[in-house]
């Protein structure tokens, strides 16, 4: 049973997106792109499953130093659901907490050597830093902790671009510190591959910080009641939650309008508009219009769930592309 209730405290689902996340934009995204021009992905898959195993330790030990901080808040707002003091001992999970960011620096150490780069070391540790700080601190200040979690969850896909790209440029025998000045010569069809696959990195980046904002708003709601024992200053809390349900329905309606628009500008394909516009507009939309009608917690977490809904179709479109 203590073993259960870790895996819990872990957030299997989240972790799981997480992996799926760098699974599909490596196997998929970069390599269809690659594919298209006759190369292939370079011959790295034991060290890219160190890059995701890594990833998740992180997160997964973020997770457990929030629910660590969130101990009096938790017993408010959801006190049936509650692990930590309860079923895994505080000592037991800040032990895990260190031993499980120990472990992720270690192996980003080891491919950072590997990859000739500090880059991966440096997200690593700026992540570290981030989730220590927002669930000591930053959760409770107004935006500053959403903006934490958007900004972490839209490096993700980032880790995966700096892993593979710039190591790829070089066996190809193109300067990835020359790659965003191609616009200034006349670029090599290599050099315009590598921008296309920044861009599209860049698009699932946009839309991880985009929908994570939304969703981490969205939640505080949820938490109001907690939040406001623990004279938190979140967006609901200084705002007002009418004026949060419209705050978070706004951002719902610009993400929309920008996926359609990316849509139609860049991916004009009958298939590409009905995947979007379906499988992950759709979803968003009711996660919305569920926080405008929402007076019960269970019902934001519903909200809630439709929009990780969304998130999880977006990230299998490029299985699709």
């Amino acid at each position: 049973m203590k073993i259960l209730h870790f895996i819990r405290l872990l957030r299997p689902i989240n972790l799981a997106v997480i992996v799926l996340t760098m699974y599909v934009l490596r196997y998929f995204l970069l390599a269809k792109l690659f594919a298209a021009k006759g190369f292939e992905l370079r011959d790295a898959n034991f060290e890219f499953g160190m890059l995701i195993l890594a990833t998740v330790l992180i997160a997964g030990a973020g997770n457990i130093i929030n629910d660590y901080f969130d101990l009096r808040t938790d017993r408010i707002n959801k006190p049936h659901r509650l692990i930590v003091g309860r079923h895994i001992k505080r000592r037991v999970a800040m032990a895990a907490h260190f031993l499980m960011t120990v472990a992720a620096l270690c192996i980003g150490t080891w491919l950072s050597w590997y990859m000739r780069s500090f880059s991966i070391i440096f997200f690593f540790l700026l992540a570290i830093s981030a989730l220590w700080s927002y669930s000591a601190s930053f959760k409770r200040k107004l935006i500053i902790g959403n903006v934490v979690i958007a900004v972490l969850s839209g490096i993700i896909p980032f880790l995966v671009g700096f892993f593979e790209l710039p190591g790829q440029m070089l066996r190809l025998g193109s300067d990835p510190r020359e790659l965003f000045t191609v616009l200034e010569r006349m670029p090599s069809e290599i050099d315009l591959m590598f921008l296309g696959a920044w861009v599209w990195i860049l698009v699932y980046a946009g839309f991880a910080f985009l929908s994570t904002l939304i969703r981490e708003i969205q939640k505080d709601i949820a938490d109001l009641k907690g939040d406001r024992a623990m004279k938190a200053t979140t967006v609901p809390i200084f705002f007002g939650v009418d004026r949060t349900r419209y705050i978070v329905m706004i951002l719902t309606l610009i993400m929309v309008s920008i996926l359609i628009s990316f849509q139609k500008t860049f991916i004009p394909d009958p298939f590409s508009f009905w995947y979007i516009v379906v499988g992950v507009a759709l979803p968003m939309l009711i996660g919305g219009i569920i926080t405008m009608r929402a007076t019960k917690r269970s019902q934001h977490l519903l909200a809630s769930n439709f929009i990780k809904l969304s998130m999880a179709i977006a990230i299998c479109y490029a299985m699709f592309i």
